[in-house]
């Protein structure tokens, strides 16, 4: 499976762990790894999570109001 993501990512994902290691340190890394771990489990297995809109699926990360949308 090829990961292709939306310019933007990159600075959504540094702008969103700075806000958090802002409130509380550590907690921005802490972000970022449910980012890469969340990435990991739709690599795994991308169908598992029901569609929507489409061709377009979407994964919940864990602990923080994010998810990752892909197709």
């Amino acid at each position: 499976m090829r990961v292709i993501r939306h310019p933007e990512v990159p600075q959504e994902l540094e702008g969103a762990a700075l806000w958090y290691e802002e409130r509380q340190p550590g907690l921005g890394e802490d972000f970022l790894v449910e980012y890469q771990a969340t990435l990991s489990r739709i690599l795994r297995e991308p169908e598992r999570w029901r569609q929507f809109r489409g061709d377009n699926r979407k994964l919940n990360f864990h602990r923080f109001p994010y998810a990752i949308v892909y197709s």
